[in-house]
């Protein structure tokens, strides 16, 4: 990969922007979704969406460099291609800084351990309000190295969906650590499920 390549994304990772963009218009809004999909707009609201290569959005606009650490489930704007970028939040999900806790991506955990055996994209793509999944909660600070016993794995109720279109659930076990109860709201995405359960 180039040196003066910053993403980590591959250059040729297809990511989303309009006809607008291509034809020259400045970018004021960048979207990191959290499923690792990037989306490019420009000021308007250019309805016709195309598909492209990372490397063509950075190659017309190489502003868009300081965002290439742009975490899942973030946003970015700016009001002109010389004005900084204000990063924003773009989900709900619970962040350590706020509420204590974090919940793990379970993809990715499964990805180096052995004893998560994920639900299927069809069992996920069913569930509904009042089903069950079991969340993995860590209670320590997204980028602090691990230790033993920060990581509790809980129930959480579905109980709708918010505007992001996420899961909203309620948590249904009696946490250890103090900061998380019983009954709390927690917004969730389909990669923060690591198990279904029934308890009809």
């Amino acid at each position: 990969m180039a040196k003066d390549w910053f993403f980590e994304d591959d250059p040729l990772t297809a990511c989303f922007t309009t006809k607008s963009v291509l034809g020259g218009a400045p970018i004021v809004r960048v979207v990191h979704d959290f499923d690792g999909d990037w989306q490019f707009h420009g000021e308007d609201d250019d309805p016709d969406a195309v598909l492209v290569a990372l490397e063509v959005i950075v190659k017309g606009d190489p502003s868009i460099n300081p965002l290439h650490d742009l975490p899942y489930g973030w946003g970015a704007e700016r009001n002109t291609p010389s004005t900084p970028w204000m990063r924003f939040k773009n989900n709900e999900y619970p962040e350590f800084s706020e509420r204590g806790f974090y919940l793990e991506d379970a993809v990715w955990v499964a990805s180096y351990r052995d004893d998560l055996d994920l639900p299927s994209e069809d069992d996920v793509l069913q569930l509904e309000m009042g089903n069950y999944v079991k969340l993995l909660f860590r209670f320590a600070d997204e980028a602090a190295e691990r230790e033993d016993h920060e990581v509790e794995r809980m129930w959480v109720e579905i109980v709708g969906f918010d505007d992001y279109g996420d899961f909203v659930g309620t948590i249904a076990n009696d946490p250890v650590h103090e900061v998380a109860k019983f009954g709390d709201v927690v917004h969730f995405h389909s990669r923060h499920i690591a198990d279904i359960g029934n308890f009809d």
